[in-house]
């Protein structure tokens, strides 16, 4: 079953083929049906505008609306559905006409504004609006062409109604200025012919603060970015139209939903950025996801480098600057990187967050930015694979479906229960009586729940030696199926190690057994199955292409038809991440926080399979301890979620298997 198929709506479109165009930039120019096709979460809205519209064209009454959230989020594919929606509905299509102002249109004033708006409607509407006429009265003043333009259009709109759409309201008004914003107004207020459904990438002064002519006037509505399900209905709606059989079943498994729940982590649920995706995704694609991901930053790069130029130099330097930094940076680091004041920096900061390019993190007083648009960053990243490839196979491996089921199962079964350094459980049953051990010890070793009982016994006994021995034997006897609870590994080792030296030599040992599996692996594996994470993304996209199907031979039963990344030291590295949430706040002390926090710096620094972990685990250390969303500023919103799952603040991983 496809978890991602939206049952309300049904997927008996025609499949368009390979050829199917979907623009990215300008959704006026696909198929209405294809946008109807492709269109998720957002009907509600569209049937809500529609009821407003329809209102309006029987009354005296008029709605303004205001559609406002970040470039990409879908305004102007709502807005192309809406144009759709009205000429093709029999009752609309007679009593109202529709006006629209694209985003690259440039307006300097009323008159102008008004011309833009005959224009349109003489596009729409040949028969109704003469051209000629137009050029006839644009030899007079701006003043009589304004004149003149506001009676025709009062006069023709005395019985009909007029939905005008307006991209970029923002830039609209910031050109109209106070006065030009003030005789809109009036002429909307006075004479009610028009329905305004604008958009903007905010909420702006001229529409939300007391002062300005237009606060009160729209009726303002968020769009947020798409779910996890959305985005998954999203790119099986795509597939299906392209034909992509097989991507429509893969993005039905559990492994097709963590690759789509790793993009999400990447991009934050950016329709236009999924479409783009889509539009080359195929279940080959997926299972490479650096690569996917570093070609659609590549498709995106002209994109985001035109929108660059915009910018003036030192703006231009600041999201460069945030382009190429790990973390979020404030105002001080920033001006002091560029050598520029710092009243300069923060007033050119304020300025890109109004213009929706940064966003910006309170710790305090003090304030963090980072960029708004994750593919920007990444558009960056592609060219340094250093960066880009941890923070992918960190994501991959973070939403592998079968660590949450795992995780899941560890919880439920009942099996030997937790305890804290030995104490009697709950149960009444001592997990140092040496009959339970040996139960733990003797009851099927080969089963990967029950053999990490046996490790944990051990441990409690404090047999550390025989339960590291038990993980050695599991990575070599497991032959890429089993890599452990690494989360509740470090767990055990941070309850149950009795003073700094201990903990730090038992990181120390879990690691070196780790790094010892990942060359083991390496050098091992069958070639065709090798995931070479120690060569990028690029090695990776060869070895994909190049690796021949391995036979379904007793030999290769056991590998899963979807291979990912099984980097033993990479799994380690999340299971450090994970294992905050693991933690007894309750019981543990800041000192022996602190010891556990050095003893894993001081063991995995400079080990580019911890690069993202470490970067994560103090920080997340510190929101555990104080609960104060301020100790992970200095993080970007990616990593900052992950740490929010791993801490059990939001839904978490446990989720992509609830089904």
């Amino acid at each position: 079953m496809n978890h991602f198929v939206n049952t309300s709506r049904d997927l008996r479109q025609p499949e368009v083929g390979g050829d199917l165009f979907i623009s990215r930039f300008s959704p006026n120019q696909t198929d209405p049906s294809i946008l109807e096709a492709i269109s998720i979460g957002c009907e509600p809205l569209l049937n809500n505008l529609l009821e407003k519209i329809s209102e309006s064209a029987t009354s005296l009454s008029t709605h303004h609306v205001l559609l406002h959230g970040p470039k990409g989020i879908g305004k102007s594919h709502l807005l192309t559905r809406l144009r759709h929606r009205i000429h093709t509905d029999e009752t609309l299509k007679e009593s109202v006409c529709v006006a629209w102002i694209h985003e690259d249109e440039t307006i300097a004033s009323m008159p102008q504004f008004l011309v833009k708006i005959y224009r349109s409607l003489k596009k729409t509407y040949p028969q109704e609006y003469s051209r000629e006429w137009l050029d006839g009265l644009l030899s007079q003043s701006p003043a009589e062409v304004e004149e003149v333009l506001v009676r025709r259009l009062i006069s023709r709109f005395a019985k009909r109604k007029m939905v005008l759409l307006v991209e970029n309201l923002d830039s609209l008004f910031g050109n109209l200025g106070v006065d030009g914003q003030r005789r809109l107004r009036t002429l909307l207020q006075e004479h009610p012919f028009a329905c305004l459904i604008a958009t903007s990438q905010r909420l702006f002064a001229a529409v939300a603060e007391r002062s300005e002519p237009f606060f009160g006037f729209f009726q303002p509505v968020p769009l947020h970015p798409l779910s996890l399900d959305e985005v998954g209905q999203l790119m099986v709606r795509i597939a299906h139209l392209k034909g992509e059989r097989e991507l429509v079943e893969f993005l039905g498994t559990p492994e097709g939903r963590g690759r789509v729940r790793a993009l999400q982590g990447v991009l934050r649920g950016n329709p236009r950025e999924f479409i783009v995706l889509s539009s080359f995704a195929t279940r080959e694609w997926l299972d490479r996801l650096g690569s996917c991901i570093q070609r659609l930053a590549d498709e995106l790069t002209p994109y985001y480098q035109d929108r660059l130029r915009l910018l003036s130099p030192l703006q231009r330097q600041i999201v460069e600057l945030l382009c190429c930094e790990a973390g979020t940076l404030n105002p001080k680091t920033i001006s002091r990187r560029l050598l520029t004041e710092q009243g300069s920096v923060g007033k050119q900061l304020r300025l890109l967050e109004e213009m929706g390019y940064v966003t910006r993190t309170q710790r305090g007083r003090e304030a963090f930015y980072e960029l708004c648009e994750p593919l920007l960053r990444l558009a960056c990243e592609v060219k340094d694979q250093s960066r880009l490839g941890p923070w992918i196979e960190f994501l991959q491996i973070w939403y592998l479906p079968e660590v949450a089921h795992a995780r899941r199962e560890a919880r439920d079964r009942p099996g030997i229960p937790r305890c804290e350094r030995g104490q009697p459980c709950e149960s009444g049953r001592n997990q140092e009586s040496p009959a339970f051990v040996e139960q733990a010890i003797d009851a099927s070793p080969t089963d990967s729940p029950t053999r990490f009982e046996r490790l944990e016994a051990l441990w409690t006994m404090r047999r550390w030696k025989e339960g590291f021995d038990a993980i050695r034997d599991g990575l070599v006897a497991g032959g890429g199926d089993y890599l452990g609870d690494c989360a509740e590994m470090f767990s055990l080792i941070f309850q149950l190690s009795e003073d700094p030296d201990s903990l730090r030599e038992r990181v120390s040992t879990l690691v070196d057994i780790y790094q010892q599996a990942t060359a083991d692996w390496a050098s091992h594996r069958p070639r065709s199955r090798i995931q070479p994470w120690r060569h990028g993304i690029a090695a990776q996209e060869t070895a994909m292409q190049t690796a021949k199907p391995a036979s379904r031979s007793v030999e290769s039963a056991a590998w899963p038809e979807v291979q990912t990344t099984l980097n033993p030291l990479s799994h380690l590295a999340n299971g450090l991440v994970r294992s905050l949430g693991r933690i007894d706040v309750a019981r543990a002390t800041r000192e022996s926080l602190e010891s556990y926090v050095a003893a894993v710096e001081r063991r995995v620094t400079d080990m580019p399979e911890f690069a993202v972990g470490l970067r994560l685990f103090r920080p997340g250390v510190g929101l555990l301890t104080s609960g104060s969303e301020g100790e992970i500023a200095t993080l970007i919103e990616p990593e900052r979620k992950i740490l929010r799952q791993a801490l059990g603040l939001t839904d978490g991983v446990a989720a992509l298997s609830a089904e």
